[in-house]
């Protein structure tokens, strides 16, 4: 037999056994390591293109939902909030009721996306959605967000072990708002845009912290269009801020670039993929990935995944993903491997599915 026919066959029976796996919708982590170590992949753009992804545990034990938050903690993966408004639909109305949603306050933890243990079922966090938790200083903060009983968040949490959250004293610096993106880097935390619903206002501002409290306003009007549920990442000493809508329900396929979030270029105005929003991006070494997105004009989207290494040129993994085009999901770099979950796809359905790629990055970071 020749070894590129014993490679095959050998494939072919790691796929199999992976089949096999997923009959109660589990996959452990020794098989995907033997699927994603079968063939050394070469580095850089065509390491990239053979991305894909497998079932990690297709009914996660936690409720489906999305705009949920996560946050990576002592070497694991947390997941909390959200909302599901599954039944909240009217004659008379093509979209959820979304006041009338069940929204969750609970808190899951997992080590390798597949097993989930419940941490708080009822936390000290207000029910919520698309708030965003940022590690910075040894702790975690959660900023913004709606829920029904708190309405728009105007207070900062704090937790110092992941489990037990404190609200601070005093409301934030910025107006109060969702759909926003918040992280940190060179000890410093950056919040990007995000949507007042109920004063319908966008925004395209930046802030700064340098302790996780008060904030500073870099700029009230960036070049970019005010939007939400858009990303932005860290890579290669640049800020990077892709997609969004805006109020008119307009999706948007732009990529912009700033090395200090205050001045922005404009690095491709129609990018290769989709306009959408919902979507993550993720760097990683010499390339960044976008991942999922819906476009909020058609409602539709697949599950796909592009990436690039300049910001302006991107390219399709050369399999799309088995998993249903979503928004408002989460993915991040854990153990090494891309990990999404949670979501909400083109049909109103909402989701508690979880994947992982079919091969390892290296550390989270």
């Amino acid at each position: 037999m020749k070894s590129s026919d014993a490679l095959l066959v050998f494939l072919g029976v790691a796929y199999l056994s992976l089949l096999i796996i997923t009959v109660e919708n589990r996959i452990t982590v020794d098989a995907l390591a033997s699927v994603s170590n079968a063939v050394s992949y070469p580095t850089g753009i065509a390491r990239a293109e053979k991305l894909e992804w497998l079932p990690a545990n297709v009914n996660a034990p936690w409720q489906k939902r999305d705009s949920q938050f996560t946050y990576i903690w002592n070497d694991e993966l947390y997941i909390g909030g959200g909302l599901d408004a599954t039944g909240t639909f009217t004659p008379f109305k093509s979209e959820p009721v979304y006041e009338q949603a069940t929204y969750f306050n609970d808190l899951w933890k997992t080590r390798d996306g597949v097993n989930w243990t419940i941490v708080a079922s009822s936390s000290s966090l207000p029910k919520i959605r698309s708030a965003s938790v940022v590690e910075f200083a040894n702790a975690l903060y959660l900023y913004n967000g709606w829920g029904p009983e708190i309405g728009v968040n105007e207070y900062i949490y704090k937790s110092t072990d992941g489990v037990n959250w404190t609200r601070l004293n005093g409301k934030v610096d910025f107006t109060p708002r969702e759909g926003q993106r918040m992280f940190a880097v060179k000890n410093k935390i950056y919040m990007f845009g995000g949507v007042s619903y109920f004063s319908r206002k966008s925004f395209n501002d930046v802030w700064v912290s340098s302790d996780g409290v008060h904030f500073e306003e870099l700029t009230s009007s960036s070049p970019w269009s005010g939007r939400w549920d858009h990303d932005v990442t860290y890579y290669k000493d640049k800020f990077w801020l892709a997609g969004g809508m805006n109020l008119n329900m307009d999706s948007f396929n732009d990529v912009w670039s700033s090395i200090d979030g205050k001045n922005w270029n404009l690095e491709t105005q129609t990018s290769s993929f989709e306009p959408r929003q919902g979507h993550v991006l993720l760097a990683y070494k010499d390339i960044m990935y976008l991942i999922g997105g819906l476009n909020a004009d058609t409602n539709e989207g697949i599950g796909d995944t592009w990436f690039t290494k300049n910001g302006k040129d991107w390219f399709k993994t050369l399999q799309d993903g088995i998993w249903t085009g979503r928004e408002d999901h989460q993915a991040v770099l854990f153990n090494g491997r891309m990990i999404l979950f949670g979501g909400m796809d083109a049909n109103w359905e909402w989701m508690n599915d979880v994947w992982i790629s079919n091969f390892n990055f290296g550390t989270n970071n």
